[in-house]
């Protein structure tokens, strides 16, 4: 099997065999983004349907029987995204 790669998981991914890989991978995974790289949710959500993406398609052509990624969640706190509103969703400055 050819290992896994994307650009935002690429270093943990790109040396592990695809029919390897564990949902618990996929829980260390989370906690290292999140702990180590100091992701936030906005991020960290990016990541997952990016990985679980991969992995469905991995599922659909043969390559795995069972995405690790379906019940994979970060097991630490997360920080909260800064959400900034689109400018017609803002209030006025007031003077």
């Amino acid at each position: 099997m050819k290992p896994i790669g994307s650009s935002t998981s690429k270093p943990e991914l790109e040396t592990t065999p695809i029919d390897t890989f564990t949902t618990v991978d996929a829980c260390e995974l989370l906690d290292r983004k999140v702990m180590v790289k100091k992701i936030n949710e906005n991020t960290l959500s990016h990541v997952k349907s990016l990985c679980r993406g991969i992995f469905s398609t991995a599922v659909r052509k043969g390559v795995i029987a069972v995405n690790p990624w379906r019940e994979a969640k970060e097991s630490v706190k997360v920080r909260p995204s800064k959400r900034v509103l689109p400018t017609h969703q803002r209030k006025p400055l007031r003077s």
